[in-house]
Order: structure tokens, then sequence, then C-alpha cells
């Protein structure tokens, strides 16, 4: 079923409502209901992520940021191809904290992963 807010804060007792982000005369009417009560309300305002864009609509992966790939249809889509090119030349940089090495990398998430082992296996045996 998966996580979902409103059952959770009608849970605490919240009177809670739900209303879809584009559906401004619903979302008028349940504000005005929630203001005015002296009770405290949650209101969950649910949108789809990133309307509009194909390739990116409704998925969580466009939170952050866009790939390239998609964010460049969009913008030649929309006639800013110079954004566009910037993007087409854009160089990818590692940030600092991460190896530009990929194996280098994977040495540390299994060393990481064999200390965390290791110290369950010893947490495991004193009890």
């Amino acid at each position: 079923m998966g996580y979902d807010l409103s059952r959770t804060l009608s849970g605490y007792g919240l009177a809670t409502e739900t209303v879809m982000g584009e559906d401004l005369d619903e979302l008028y009417v349940i504000l005005a209901r929630a203001f005015s009560d002296q009770l405290p309300h949650a209101v969950v305002i649910k949108r789809k992520m990133a309307p509009g864009i194909e390739g990116a609509e409704g998925s969580p992966h466009a939170h952050e940021v866009l790939k390239p790939e998609v964010a460049i249809k969009y913008l030649e889509a929309r006639g800013h191809s110079a954004a566009a090119d910037q993007l087409k030349t854009a160089k990818h940089h590692h940030p600092p904290w991460r190896s530009a090495r990929p194996e280098a990398e994977a040495a540390r998430a299994s060393l990481s992963t064999h200390s965390t082992s290791s110290t369950i296996d010893v947490l495991s045996k004193m009890h």
C-alpha cells in the first residue's frame, strides 16, 4: 500500500483533507474550512511531479534534477536552443567526495558492507 501522509496525520488526530493541487476551487474550499476552525488541520496538497515534461512527469526522478536528454528535449521544444546547447556540451564532473574510478567506488562500498556485516556479527554473538 505504501506511505500515505493523509492517513498518518489523521492517525495523530488531525482533521485531514487531501486535494489535488490543480483543483483550485476545491483547494479554496478546503483551505477556507481549515482556517475557519479553531482546531488544527492538515491539508495535504498532491501534485504530479514535473507536469508537462515528457519523460519526467509523475516520476520521482524529477525531484532534484532532470536527466540531460529529458531537459534538452524540453528546452528545444520551447525554443531555448542556447540552453539546450549548453547542456549538450557540459562535462560531467564527479563530486570531490566520489572517486572518478568506478572500481575504487565499488571497493569502498564492499569494504563498508563487510565492516557493517562484521560489526553486526560480533554484536549478535554478545547476547
